[in-house]
């Protein structure tokens, strides 16, 4: 069996999901990011995979998997205007 080395940033991308209401709106993205800044535990282990895989990979790959789970597209790149963990992100839809 192949382990994917950031498994642990989808299994946390799942975790942080099943806490946000569905149906999830273009920004789910940077709800996710609002949550994990909102939440000690969910915070802690952010931080934690920053430590093992970089800001940036881990940040690129949040917005990756969110996208995947939820099913949604890609709409448009914008900037982040309500958090400090991210700079910006992208805008999901359904079509």
């Amino acid at each position: 069996m192949v382990i994917n080395k950031t498994d642990d940033i989808k299994d946390f991308v799942n975790e942080v999901l099943m806490s946000i209401p569905d149906p999830y709106g273009e920004d789910i993205i940077d709800e996710l990011f609002l949550k994990v800044k909102g939440d000690s535990e969910y915070l802690r282990t952010y931080n934690q995979l920053v430590d093992s895989h970089t800001k940036r990979v881990t940040n690129q790959l949040i917005g990756k998997y969110t996208q995947r789970i939820t099913g949604l597209n890609s709409h448009e790149r914008v900037q982040a205007t309500r958090g400090n963990l991210n700079k910006n992100y992208t805008k999901l839809r359904i079509n």
